[in-house]
């Protein structure tokens, strides 16, 4: 049920980029069961259709940069803070590169 954020502007493309973050089960699973201690403007991140693909636009990004801000700052799990970390800085990136951001289902 992992998810896989690809800094790519087409599946293909996300399939044979090396800059990716995977967003793991183990993490998926904590912050999914913690989704009550969030308000629900950042719950755009656990609410990925684990076995699709999606293609995310500039607004979609920025949402995710916002979520990983709110974890980073109100959620004190080491693994859940370097992944929202990681997270952050390839949403910041495409961003700044004008590219999008490909979340790979499995």
């Amino acid at each position: 049920m992992a998810i896989t954020f690809c800094l790519a502007n087409s599946v293909d493309e996300a399939k044979l980029t090396n800059e990716v973050v995977d967003f793991d089960d183990d993490i998926h699973t904590v912050l999914y069961e913690h989704r009550g201690d969030f308000p629900p403007q950042y719950h755009f991140l656990i609410e990925f259709d684990p076995y699709g693909d999606e293609i995310l636009n500039a607004k979609d990004i920025e949402s995710l940069v916002e979520t990983c801000n709110y974890l980073k700052m109100n959620f004190g799990k080491e693994n859940e803070i370097h992944f929202a970390e990681r997270l952050k800085n390839l949403c910041l990136k495409a961003l700044e590169s004008n590219k999008s951001i490909v979340a790979l289902g499995d």
